[in-house]
């Protein structure tokens, strides 16, 4: 199925309400241009309707679905790495969505979307890989976003999730620094503010993906990474108790503050990917061009 140029992420979501699951893909096209996402209507389970591609900034990464504007229907957020912006499509209720509102963020390849503030609608964090910060927009309850905060991080934050990663019912955040081979836990105060001093825990050589699950079914949130510097995957387990303060993991073979890696098979040297290979960072040179390709 032919989407727009370049598809650098695929979201699943049922965008028109039929209980049969539809895709969205972010069309990167390139770094000078506008690009766009193409959303596919499922049809019934084997078949997939043409794609309506929607405009968005300059070269989207990621696309993730969550309702916007309390009308149970998800609407979609683009994240536009060169275009430093986020962009906010209303779905019209049918499938269909109303144009691209743009807000300004940094150089992002990650988005999470969450209700960060309990008020009742989901906000956005946004990790702006080439300004080392974290990006807040507040929801205004009818999907209209405000900038609440932009804090330093760690060295290039390249992959952000939400969840309740402490028990006290607030959504946190947990960040992947490509930078520094590092996670970090961002706090909630329970208001949707993160100043507070992250937990790190060491993973393998440049995260680019960070998942979050119940791994060991303890009923905990823990961590994932797919380190692309090292052909590992890292994973970090949560083992506070609930209630606790803060959310601690473990590395279920050597014990706490340290990252499983479990080496895929078929993996050679230490960078099998290579230093300037495709959809790599350059490591520590923020002047460079970034650009995922």
């Amino acid at each position: 199925m032919a989407v727009g140029p370049h598809p650098r992420w695929v979201e699943v979501a049922d965008v028109d309400g039929d209980g049969w699951p539809d895709l969205v893909t972010a069309n990167y096209h390139d770094a000078i241009e506008n690009g766009s996402v193409s959303v596919l209507r499922n049809l019934g389970g084997k078949v997939f309707a043409k794609p309506v591609t929607y405009g968005v900034g300059v070269g989207p990464y990621i696309v993730r679905a969550a309702n916007a504007n309390h009308d149970d229907m998800p609407d979609l957020v683009v994240g536009n790495y060169d275009g430093q912006s986020v962009s906010i499509l209303i779905n019209r209720g049918d499938g269909t969505f109303a144009p691209e509102v743009r807000y300004a963020t940094g150089w992002n390849l990650g988005v999470a979307v969450a209700d960060l503030d309990h008020d009742g609608d989901n906000d956005i964090a946004v990790a702006n890989f080439k300004e080392n910060t974290i990006t807040i927009l507040k929801n205004d309850g009818n999907g209209a976003f405000t900038r609440s905060a932009n804090f330093a991080v760690g060295r290039q934050p390249r992959s952000i999730q939400a969840a309740i990663l402490k028990g006290d019912g607030d959504v946190d955040l947990a960040v992947a620094l490509a930078g520094t081979s590092e996670v970090i836990q961002l706090a909630n105060d329970g208001s949707g503010g993160f100043a507070g001093a992250p937990a790190t825990c060491a993973v393998g050589v440049n995260p680019k993906t960070l998942i979050v699950a119940d791994f060991d079914g303890n009923g905990g949130h823990d961590l994932a990474t797919a380190n692309t510097g090292a052909g590992t995957v890292s994973v970090l387990l949560d083992v506070s108790p609930p209630g606790s303060a803060r959310s601690r993991v473990r590395d279920p073979s050597r014990g706490a503050g340290r990252a499983a890696h479990l080496r895929r098979r078929g993996a050679r040297g230490a960078d099998p990917g290579g230093r300037n290979a495709p959809g790599r960072p350059a490591r520590g040179a923020l002047g460079r061009d970034h650009r995922p390709r």
